[in-house]
């Protein structure tokens, strides 16, 4: 699980990344994690020095590099500037091409669209929908999926 607010260790981008587990003990694979996150040229940084989107990308590419099946993401862009959020869109993008699960919490309906494969729409708690992407942006079934896709705060 990658959290809204990075959980870091007080080590290098580097160390962070070769912390946990056999399957980040491969330099080959750390490097390429490094690229894809384009965490490259501070590898050697403190972890936290690193700015707000250079963290979530530092704590979701150790997730990844663990190769999880399936991989739970609360709001994984919130806040985060549109660079940083694009990495992040793309790292989520091309794990679930390699075959990877992805549950994620999200309040950009925009993210929700370019990643989503399903929805399930929440409201008080309760799921007030279940359908694929496509059927939920274009054709929702509740009064309360529709009034948040026209803008609408729902209470």
């Amino acid at each position: 699980m990658v959290f809204q607010k990075p959980v870091l260790l007080k080590r290098s981008v580097i160390e962070n990344l070769k912390f946990g587990g056999q399957a980040t003990t491969h330099r080959d694979s750390i490097d390429n994690a490094l690229l894809l996150a384009r965490l490259k040229d501070k590898q050697h940084f403190p972890a936290k020095l690193l700015s707000g989107g250079e963290k979530q990308r530092l704590v979701l590419t150790r997730a990844l590099l663990r190769e999880p099946k399936l991989l739970v993401l609360d709001e994984p862009t919130a806040s985060l500037d549109p660079a940083s959020a694009q990495i992040i869109e793309q790292l989520i993008q091309d794990f679930t091409v390699q075959g990877g699960k992805v549950i994620f919490v999200s309040h950009d309906i925009g993210q929700a669209k370019r990643l989503g494969s399903e929805i399930i729409f929440l409201h008080k708690g309760k799921v007030m929908e279940h359908s694929i992407a496509s059927d939920f942006f274009n054709n929702p079934a509740s009064e309360e999926a529709k009034a948040y896709l026209k803008g609408h705060i729902i209470i």
